[in-house]
Parts: structure tokens; C-alpha cells; sequence
């Protein structure tokens, strides 16, 4: 069977008591120092997470049992040794929170309780005890309080300590009690009369009952105090613990004479030491028992007709490691695990659905009791998706998509759902499952797996198309996959319902627009594009004809720059590199300007490789252009600048302005919002294009601008293989020098030979429009 594990409580003793709450999420244990532990099954079935230990008794606690109505939030009781019973609740009803004894029942037992059973049966409570004083005591409730119980019948015919007791109540609502005692014997108590007679206090006399000792069923000295139990399918089958063998007895309507009988139909053999707890399946298809000698046993019914039903072994350990007190099956979403626990200090867990199926069909369903087991699911669900959130938090993205996997396992079916009987609990259920979803795919989108992203964002979908969380997600999970228009679509979506002032939608369609920029034109959203390398090649063959040495060194120092292996120093100066180049290139080409030497030879050599034509019209504009216009005046020229200031569209005109009004660094990027324009990242016909070099950093709504500007052109067109086109390219139009009157239509990453000699990163280019 696959192991089931349950982390070791600090300082646990032995422990003797076993038992899971309703909903199957919680198990508790009971040790010999009077402890009482418990672990829960946060989603991750082969192991469980330890969540409390608290002091409870003095001495053993020997049941712990859940109850089986949720009024009032899960609750639990211990019986120990002390002769007391307590009862625990969660705070708020919450498995989140703080767990405490909030009533304590005096028993009146003379000697220590040895057994335990708790059931609430149609509105009906019961508390059932049994002791060293040789005692079976039942107490009904007597008012709304935990510790409202009275005593309202003792059943006291054995004459040894009762070790072990069980019950079955009928359909026709009356008590049948199983009990085995010191006194070797076991015997089976039938009440004539419903449980409302009983729990008045109307059956304290015995011709309210009838009495079946299981004659051969001779109950050991040795042993543990879970030594009987019902089969939950059926209450005319009990299992008694016989010293080293189990006795199966079973209830029949006997044909020649009136009334039913009890008959022991099996005897189950194999157990070297002696037998201390009996456990069966809630299929009733399987029964478990343990020993003292660390012996297991799983027993399983074969087909055949109800009386001729064969019971064999089919699961058999025998570990010795020690002393086994308890044993027991799971419930509801844990019904296939069984659990032994004893002298290691921790249960030891496997799930028997791998030796034989859970036959659901089998079990008894309480529709009474469906929403006690979803609330449950949900508080247990609702704890593990926490843990997801802290995971998320601290960074630890992996750990937190498993824990919002395991809150996801643990809900309950569609059919499951549908038959819950509160609205609240489904929306509930509905809005936890949706925040799981969402968080799974937020925590997806970090982890870079767009497809797990999209795919939980979109079972959001299915329940709330307006949701616009699931939206965003589902539109960063398409982008994530380079699917930037169904993204667009998704987020602008997203961006209808998204709370007043929030600005993802904003961004993520800003960052949509810088990945359409570099997966079209390669261009980044720091600005960032490659220079075509015909560029390089036309630039160092112009140089190679003064001086290759120069040339080589020049055109590494380039390439470092652009590509940012070279950076400024520690000390924010030029590194030595690109001031012993130019140097040298200064002294190459003596007093003439570098651009005036070089745009002849470098404009030929484009002219040849055929990148740069002469200008196509555009606009108003055709022909030649007035000389002395320099590449910023001649792009203004382009743009209708209806109600600027004519002395800023003056300054405009360079570069850098001239005078002291305006900084050296980007004094031409600080006049463009003075004159309207405003940032954009993608292009259109009519935009200006400002091309940057070097390290100064200016900052506006879209994001960070690098470098100084250097040349500036218009837009002229934008080609778009999705639109058919041919290439992804954007076209230009500029002048490369103030003393031609000429300009020149070109691709945009074809640059004029003076971006080539400034000293800095890049190039880098920003587009700007102006508002109309």
C-alpha cells in the first residue's frame, strides 16, 4: 500500500487513541502523557502537516472522537483516564484558528473511562462511556451547552473493566451497543425503544433491553481498548477482538423460528501477538487490526451471497517495532487511508484504495451530513491556499503553485457541490475555487509558464466572463506567448472593470506596445535597436582609406559602446577606450570636422549599397529643402505647430539650443513637450523619431529616455508583415546635414555617419506626437 505520512509531534508519547473528523481533513491522537495532537490533510494526500499538541488529561487519552454535526463550528472530544470528557472547538469554527478546551464533563465513572462514542442521529445526541468500574454509561444532552449531558442509563452487566465498546442505530431509529470486558466476555445490548425514549430517561429498566453474549467470543486480558466495532454498512455485523483472533458475528432473521438471531460466521487467524484495535472501512469492505507485537492485518470480504461472504487476509506487516494501541479509517475525503499508531509517538498512514477500491456505492450517505463535510473541505482549503499566499510572498513561487494545486484537489465535486444544501457554502466554494484559479495563474505568470497561466485564467473565465482579474491574467498569459493582439484584447477587456485608479491594464497595454516595438522592429523598451551592419561596413571602409589601424579600433570601440560591454567608470567618466579613439581619429582627419570628412565617402558608399534614396514627397513638402536646416528644424517643418510659441519653435531648431536657456544634455528632448508632443511608443505616419546617444537619463509618463539626442527625422511609413507587408520595417525621412538641401528616405536602423562618433550607449530612439 503507498505510505501515508504524519509528521512526529515535540515531546509525543505513546500513542493509544485514533479518530478523523467528519469531513476526513483532520486526525487526532491521543498519547499517554495526556496529550492530544492534531495533524490536517492540506490537499497533499500521502502526507499530512502536524497542526497542534495541547495538554488535555491526566493520564492516557483514550478516544478521541469527532462530532458529527457542525452547529457550532468542529468540535472534538477526549475521554482520559481522569474519568473526564472534554470538548474542543476551533475559534469562529475556523481550522485556522485557535483550538481550546471550551467544556469539560464529569462522567461519574468510579474508576478511569476506557472507551468513548459520540453520534448525533436526526437532531439526536448521544454520549456513550465505558470503564474501569465495570460500567457502559449513556448521557443525553440537557441543554444547548457542551457539558449540558446527564446520564440516562447504565448498562452494567459484565463483571471485568469494559474495553471497548461500539454502537449501531437502525433505520427505525433504535441503539444497539457492542461491548467487551475483562470478564472474557462480549456482549451485544438491543434497546426496544426509539432514541428520543432513550435520551428522556424512559429506558433505565431492563425489560427496555435485550442482552446477547457472542458465547465463544472469549475476550483476552491482554489487549487495547478499541477491541469491537460495527460495520458501518451494516448494523448486523460487529467484529470482536479475541485475544489473537477476530470473531466476525452477523445479525439473521432465522426461517423456522420468529425473531433475529446472532451467529458467528468467521474467524480471522494470523496475529502472533494479541489484538488492541479493530477498524472498518466505511465501504464496509474492508476491516483493519492491529497488535501488540507491531502486527497489521488488512481483512477483506470476497464476493458471494450475503451469508456465504468468505473473509481473508489480503494485507499483512509485521514490523515489530513496536507496541500498536489503535488503528482506524479514515473518513469522507480520507475514507481509503488507514492509520495505526503507537509506541513511535506518530501515525503511520497508507492508502488501501491500492490493494482494494473504495466501493463509494457501498457507503451509507447522509445528505444531512454533506454540508458539515463541505464546510469542513472549504476551512481546510481555504487554510492551505494561505499558505500558498505566504509562499507568494516570500518569493518561493515554485512551493506556492504546489500549495494552490492541493487547495484545488481538495473540493468537492460538481455532484457533490449540487447537493449541498447552503447558497452561502457554494458561493463560498465558488469564490475560493475562482481565487485559487486566479492565484495559480498570477503565480504561473512569474514562473514564465504562460500556457499553465492562460489555461487557469480561463476556467475563471468560464464561471465570470467579467472577472478582471481573470482578464489581466489571461491577456499577460497570451503576451507571455507573444499573442499581442488577442492580449491587447483580452487586457483592454480587463480594463472595463477594473477598479477606478488602477493603472495594470495602463501598463500592461504600454508593455504590449514595447513588444510589438522589439518583435517587429528589434527595437527595446529602453529604446535600444541594432545598427545594421552595413552601417559598420560603409563607416570603416570610409576610414580604412585614411587609416585601417584607426578604422579597427574605431569600429571595436562602436561595437562596445552599442552593445554595453562598454560603460562608464566607477567615476561616471568616459571609459579610456572611447577617448583614446577618438583621439586618434581627431588626429587622423586634423582640423576638419569628423562629419565633414566623412559624409562624402560614407553617403557614396550608401549610395552603392543602395539604403539611402533621395526623399520621396511628403506632406506639403517635395524637392530640394533650404540650406543651413538642420535635421530638428527640417522634422518640425513637417508637423502643423498651429499656436506654439515661435521663439520655443526657434530653439527647436537644433539640437542643442543654443544659449543658456536650455541644458546642453537633451535640450532639444525638454523643448518637445513645450511645443505638445507627447511619447509614444508605437509609430505612425507624422510622428518625430529622436535618436539618442550616450548616458544621460531623463524620465517621463511611458518610462525612462537614455542618452543625448543626437538626430531626429519624421515618420514617413510603418510596414507590417501582419499587414501583408513584405518586412517589418519603419521608414524615415531626414536631413543628414544642415549645408545639403537634400533629404533622405530611409529604414531606421540606417543611421547618418555622426550617430557613429558620439561618445556614449545607444542608439536609441523615442517617438513623440503631438496632440491635437
Amino acid at each position: 500500500m503507498q505510505a501515508v505520512t504524519f509528521p512526529k509531534p515535540d515531546k509525543s508519547g505513546i500513542l493509544v487513541s485514533l479518530g478523523f473528523s467528519l469531513d476526513g481533513m483532520m486526525l487526532t491522537g491521543g498519547d499517554n502523557n495526556g496529550q492530544v495532537h492534531v495533524w490536517m490533510n492540506n490537499g497533499q494526500q500521502k502526507h499530512w502537516s502536524h497542526l497542534l499538541t495541547s495538554k488535555a488529561h491526566k493520564g492516557d487519552v483514550v478516544s478521541c472522537v469527532w462530532s458529527s454535526s457542525r452547529k457550532k463550528g468542529f468540535h472534538f472530544l477526549t475521554a482520559g483516564h481522569d474519568k473526564d470528557v472534554k470538548f474542543w472547538m476551533f475559534k469562529d469554527g475556523s481550522y485556522g484558528q485557535a483550538c481550546n478546551v471550551i467544556a469539560t464533563f464529569h462522567t461519574q465513572h468510579t474508576e478511569h473511562i476506557s472507551d468513548c462514542v459520540w453520534k448525533d442521529f436526526r437532531g439526536t445526541e448521544l454520549l456513550l462511556t465505558a470503564g474501569g468500574d465495570c460500567s457502559v454509561r449513556i448521557h443525553g444532552k440537557t441543554g444547548q451547552g457542551m457539558s449540558d449531558w446527564s446520564c440516562v442509563t447504565v448498562l452494567k452487566e459484565q463483571k471485568g473493566n469494559i474495553v471497548g465498546i461500539d454502537v449501531s442505530i437502525s433505520d427505525d431509529n433504535k441503539l444497539s451497543i457492542v461491548s467487551s470486558s475483562f470478564d472474557k466476555t462480549a456482549v451485544i445490548w438491543s434497546c426496544s425503544d426509539d432514541l428520543e425514549a432513550l435520551v428522556e430517561g424512559k429506558c433505565k429498566d431492563a425489560e427496555h433491553w435485550s442482552l446477547k453474549t457472542l458465547a465463544g467470543s472469549e475476550v483476552s486480558q491482554h489487549g487495547g481498548d478499541r477491541r469491537v466495532s460495527f460495520c458501518p454498512t451494516d448494523g448486523g455485523l460487529v467484529a470482536v477482538a479475541c485475544g489473537k483472533e477476530v470473531h466476525l458475528w452477523e445479525e439473521w432473521e432465522e426461517e423456522k423460528s420468529p425473531g433475529r438471531k446472532w451467529e458467528k460466521t468467521a474467524t480471522l487467524q494470523g496475529h502472533e501477538g494479541y489484538i488492541n484495535s479493530l477498524s472498518f472501512r466505511d465501504d464496509g469492505v474492508l476491516l483493519a487490526s492491529c497488535d501488540h507485537m507491531g502486527g497489521i492485518k488488512i481483512w477483506s470480504r470476497f464476493s458471494g451471497s450475503e451469508r456465504e461472504e468468505v473473509w481473508g487476509c489480503i494485507h499483512d506487516v509485521s514490523d515489530k517495532q513496536g507496541t500498536l494501541w489503535s488503528c482506524c479509517f479514515g473518513t469522507a475525503r480520507s475514507a481509503a487511508v488507514i492509520v495505526f499508531a503507537g509506541f513511535q509517538g506518530s501515525p503511520v498512514g497508507s492508502d488501501s484504495s491500492s490493494i482494494c477500491e473504495l466501493q463509494t456505492e457501498r457507503i451509507r450517505r447522509n445528505d444531512s451530513k454533506l454540508l458539515d463535510v463541505a464546510r469542513g473541505v472549504y476551512e481546510v482549503a481555504n487554510l492551505v491556499k494561505a499558505e500558498g499566499n505566504q509562499r507568494y510572498k516570500e518569493g518561493q513561487h515554485e512551493r506556492a503553485k504546489e500549495e494552490y494545486f492541493r487547495c484545488l484537489s481538495l473540493f468537492p465535486s460538481e455532484q457533490e457541490t449540487a447537493n449541498i444544501e447552503s447558497d452561502e457554502l457554494k458561493e463560498e466554494l465558488k469564490g475560493l475555487r475562482a481565487t485559487c484559479h486566479l492565484n495559480l495563474a498570477a503565480v504561473s505568470l512569474l514562473l514564465s509558464d504562460f500556457h499553465l497561466a492562460e489555461e487557469h485564467s480561463s476556467l475563471v473565465l468560464l464561471a465570470d466572463p467579467t472577472n478582471p482579474k481573470g482578464l489581466y491574467r489571461k491577456g499577460m498569459a497570451l503576451l507571455g506567448q507573444d499573442k499581442t493582439e488577442e492580449a491587447t484584447k483580452w487586457i483592454m477587456e480587463a480594463a472595463k472593470y477594473m477598479p477606478e485608479g488602477d493603472t495594470q491594464c495602463a501598463t500592461a497595454l504600454q508593455q504590449i506596445e514595447h513588444t510589438k516595438m522589439y518583435n517587429m522592429f528589434g527595437i527595446g523598451q529602453d529604446g535600444k535597436f541594432a545598427i545594421n551592419e552595413l552601417c559598420y561596413s560603409s563607416l570603416f571602409s570610409c576610414l580604412e582609406q585614411k587609416d585601417k589601424k584607426v578604422a579597427d579600433e574605431l569600429l571595436s570601440v562602436l561595437r562596445g559602446i552599442h552593445s554595453g560591454e562598454l560603460a562608464l567608470t566607477k567615476d561616471g567618466e568616459q571609459p579610456p577606450e572611447v577617448a583614446r579613439a577618438l583621439d586618434n581619429l581627431d588626429a587622423l582627419v586634423g582640423d576638419q570636422a569628423r562629419a565633414d570628412l566623412l559624409m562624402p565617402l560614407y553617403m557614396d558608399k550608401f549610395s552603392l549599397l543602395d539604403l539611402v534614396q533621395p526623399s520621396a514627397p511628403f506632406g506639403c513638402f517635395t524637392g530640394s529643402f533650404p540650406p543651413n536646416q538642420g535635421c530638428s528644424a527640417f522634422a518640425l517643418s513637417h508637423v502643423d505647430l498651429t499656436g506654439a510659441d515661435p521663439s520655443v519653435i526657434a530653439d527647436a531648431g537644433y539640437m542643442v539650443p543654443p544659449g543658456p536657456k536650455w541644458p546642453k544634455n537633451n535640450g532639444f528632448l525638454r523643448i518637445l513637450p513645450l511645443l505638445n508632443f507627447h511619447r509614444v511608443i508605437l509609430p505612425q505616419p507624422g510622428d518625430l523619431a529622436v535618436f539618442t546617444c550616450g548616458y544621460v537619463v531623463e524620465k517621463d509618463k511611458i518610462g525612462f529616455t537614455r542618452g543625448q539626442g543626437c538626430h531626429v527625422g519624421v515618420v514617413v511609413e510603418v510596414k507590417s508583415k501582419s499587414d501583408g507587408s513584405s518586412e517589418d520595417a519603419i521608414w524615415i525621412q531626414s536631413k543628414f546635414q544642415r549645408n545639403q538641401d537634400v533629404a533622405y528616405r530611409h529604414r531606421i536602423d540606417h543611421l547618418p555617419p555622426h550617430i557613429f562618433d558620439v561618445a556614449g550607449g545607444g542608439p536609441f530612439v523615442y517617438f513623440f506626437r503631438r496632440k491635437t
